[in-house]
């Protein structure tokens, strides 16, 4: 007996492995996104939905209407006779309520033609809604008509309930038929559809833009070579020479220029106050004598070329002398033995030969280098290609953002697209009954 238990034990789990393996599977499908409308299209057609069972319960809705504005006419017709004025009043009053406002829902049951099978949807639930809400709503004057009216009211009461089961047999007809009438299913087509073509549309324009970026990358290596030539170039070279000696010319006017206004260091608090004298009339300065104190205070060279041999200087350090004699300026006794001696040393000196020649020759070279300069066209050259290759690096770094832009859309776009194909695989296998797996090719 033990034995003989433990055998069927072995074989009832024996049993449950196998019906596990073979008895749960669910059928699968394998289908092509590029072929699901085809697919969807050749379902719809094995269904006798569209070309028999809605075109019939069409007819039967179309039929009861026309029997029920036929009713309505007559009830419109019909005189209302009661001993009861105020009672006959209202029951008038409720008859043209109650006929204008069935004659309403009418017009919204009317069926559609040439409708799409979601078309058809919508109008089923939405005929059943307001068949709901009107009646409800009317009661109470179509209670006051059938009062007088009562067999017409009840023949339109019938014609009415036959809409209704009419509608009743709609609504069980799609939803025996979902692969017709699912709108969730054309609203995932609908949504890949768009997807798609929105995923194309960024997928070119990520094209375009690696184009453009590959171009312009590739103009950008050509100028920089050619920049790179321009730089080597036996042109360029002289140019960096002459920009080279220029600067040591410049330089050289420069350490001139400051050695001439130290020779001055010493007198121009003197000369300060001999401007201020002038401006206070406690003593008179010629214009000239005048304009080289300033200029020697401004550091100004302009007066060596008019005063290459420092004449003017000399007639200067004169009237500075003539002034302290007629103490028109006060220093003080260290300064003034001070001044007194610089102005003796600077009337000897040999201004035209320290100074002026040295830097008229400073300036006769540097007019000679900038002439060269104006002739080498290298630099200009050389900027131009060198803002070229700028600009291009800024629409490089411009296009790359624009195209991490366009890829960050592609990923989300091929995101939303797996999602819905994820949706539309469930939505399509609790339709078929099928494990149903959507494949791109």
């Amino acid at each position: 007996m033990l034995l003989g238990f433990a055998s069927l034990k072995g074989f009832v789990a024996w049993a449950e492995f196998f019906a596990k393996i073979f008895g749960n599977r669910q059928e699968k499908l394998t289908l092509k996104l590029s072929e699901i409308n085809k697919f969807i299209e050749e379902e719809r057609k094995k269904s006798k939905a569209l070309s028999r069972e809605v075109p019939a319960i069409f007819a039967e809705i179309k039929h009861s209407i026309k029997e029920i504005k036929a009713l309505l006419a007559e009830v419109e017709k019909i005189p209302i006779e009661s001993a009861n004025e105020r009672f006959r009043k209202a029951v008038e009053t409720s008859r043209g309520q109650a006929v204008k406002r069935l004659q309403a829902l009418l017009q919204k049951l009317e069926p559609p033609f040439d409708a799409s099978a979601e078309q058809i949807a919508d109008y089923c639930y939405a005929s059943i809604l307001a068949l709901q809400a009107e009646i409800a709503a009317s009661r109470k004057s179509i209670a006051y008509t059938s009062a007088m009216l009562r067999d017409l009211m009840l023949a339109i009461g019938k014609e009415f309930e036959s809409i209704a089961n009419s509608l009743e047999k709609l609504r069980l007809t799609i939803n025996a038929n979902p692969i017709v009438f699912s709108s969730e299913l054309e609203k995932l087509l609908r949504e890949i559809e768009k997807e798609d073509a929105f995923l194309r549309s960024v997928e070119k324009h990520a094209d375009e833009l690696g184009e453009k970026l590959a171009s312009t990358a590739k103009e950008k290596e050509r100028l920089q070579e050619e920049l790179k030539a321009l730089e080597n170039s036996e042109e360029a070279k002289e140019l960096s020479k002459l920009m080279e000696r220029l600067k040591e010319l410049e330089k050289k006017a420069s350490e001139l220029n400051e050695k001439l206004f130290a020779e001055f260091a010493p007198m121009k608090k003197a000369l300060s106050k001999l401007i201020k004298a002038n401006e206070r009339g406690t003593y008179f300065v010629p214009e000239r004598e005048l304009e080289s104190a300033k200029a020697i205070l401004s550091g100004s060279l302009h007066m060596l070329k008019k005063d290459p041999k420092g004449e003017r200087i000399k007639a200067l350090i004169n009237e500075l002398e003539s002034a302290i004699k007629e103490q028109a300026i006060k220093l003080k006794e260290r300064d003034l033995s001070r001044v007194i001696e610089y102005c003796k040393t600077l009337k000897e000196k040999d201004f035209f030969s320290e100074f002026f020649w040295p830097m008229n020759e400073l300036e006769a070279e540097k007019q000679r280098i900038n002439k060269e300069l104006s002739k080498n066209k290298v630099a200009e050259k050389i900027q131009n290609v060198s803002q070229e290759v700028k600009r291009l690096e800024r629409k490089i770094n411009e296009l790359k953002e624009s195209l991490a832009s366009a890829e960050q859309k592609k990923g989300l776009a091929e995101k939303r697209r797996k999602e819905l194909i994820a949706k539309l695989e469930a939505l399509l296998s609790k339709i078929l009954k099928k494990r149903v797996e959507i494949k791109e090719r």
